[in-house]
């Protein structure tokens, strides 16, 4: 299983995160298993599929970090490196029903190949065994990820009440961001925390900078839709705009080329959509939001100090900057496309 991004590093971090990426994937064939064969294709087929597992590196890092005894991952690391992916991969599912998404990750979606109605309960599932494992390891855990759900629930709903609304305030996609994206991103961090020393303070720390990193992900990710290309993205570019999400970059777009708005409406053409992509490359804006992107990133890169500062390890800490900074650099704009399974290529 490879690692997100590439980091030099002499102290076998990298080797380390993938053995135990590894481990989560096992963890992940095995909690797929449904009795129900028509049900367990539908699991299987999503919680398998080509995934970046960002938030599962993300909870063993801070595990290796805050950890009182570094040297073992633990059973209970794995389960909750599993669960923080298979509650991302539940909201895959229900996200894609919202959207009438065909595909996913530049194959079909579980609704187009299924239907909605088992796609819905099929995330249902997932998010269930996600819940349970998380719920084995503690009352916090079990708390935290009780309000994490209400926040996806509500960040989900704002952004499907926004949709087709030029006059959406770049405020009120950031709070979508900070209820949708950010929350499971900063959960992924806390259990990891969670299970290397359990003190409030590095808990805190990392719940801080799991959020900045949300919001730094998604803001990225709106940026691809506009620079990539169909094969990084594995959708076409500019979805987003087609499906009436308008990001931050064109909304910045927006303030200073007015004539992008007439063209902001359901059915546009794909000629009108590279109208608009190109209007939004050409403004400054999305020069613009990598600025802000790198603001996030320094702000969780201080939260990372301050455990480090309570005594944890500087060359974890250290790896963890480099990581996420590599992760989120304008370098992403120009990274070729996922490679998909071999079984589906």
């Amino acid at each position: 299983m490879a690692v997100v991004v590439d980091v030099v590093d002499g102290s076998g971090l990298t080797s380390r995160l993938r053995k135990d990426l590894g481990r989560v994937e096992a963890r992940l064939v095995e909690l797929a298993q449904v009795g129900r064969a028509d049900m367990a294709d539908a699991v299987g087929y999503q919680v398998g599929g080509s995934r970046r597992r960002l938030r599962p590196q993300l909870t063993l890092l801070t595990y290796y970090l805050t950890a009182d005894d570094p040297a073992v991952t633990t059973d209970a690391v794995i389960d909750a490196a599993t669960a923080t992916e298979m509650l991302h991969v539940g909201t895959v599912y229900h996200d894609d029903v919202i959207d009438q998404a065909p595909t996913r990750h530049g194959r079909e979606s579980v609704n187009a190949r299924w239907g909605a109605g088992m796609a819905i309960l099929a995330g249902d599932y997932v998010v269930a065994r996600s819940f349970a494992l998380l719920a084995a390891l503690g009352q916090r855990e079990a708390v935290l990820m009780a309000g994490l759900a209400c926040e996806l629930a509500e960040g989900m709903v704002a952004e499907m009440l926004e949709r087709f609304a030029p006059e959406r305030t770049e405020e009120s996609v950031l709070s979508v961001i900070s209820k949708k994206t950010a929350p499971l991103m900063s959960y992924s961090c806390g259990v990891g925390a969670l299970q290397g020393c359990r003190h409030d303070a590095c808990t805190d720390a990392m719940l801080g900078f799991g959020h900045e990193i949300g919001l730094a992900y998604q803001l990225m990710d709106d940026v691809l839709d506009m620079t990539a290309t169909r094969e990084q993205l594995g959708k076409p570019v500019g979805n987003d705009i087609r499906e009436g999400v308008y990001t931050v970059p064109l909304l910045r777009a927006l303030r200073r080329d007015p004539g992008i708005r007439p063209l902001l409406r359901p059915g546009i053409t794909d000629e009108e959509a590279a109208q608009i992509l190109q209007r939004v490359r050409s403004s400054g804006a999305i020069d613009e939001t990598m600025g802000l992107i790198g603001g996030h990133v320094d702000r969780a890169v201080c939260h990372l100090r301050s455990v480090e500062e309570c005594g944890r390890r500087p060359e974890v800490a250290r790896f963890i900057e480099e990581f996420v900074r590599e992760l989120l650099s304008p370098a992403a704009l120009s990274r070729p496309p996922r490679p998909r399974p071999a079984a589906e290529q």
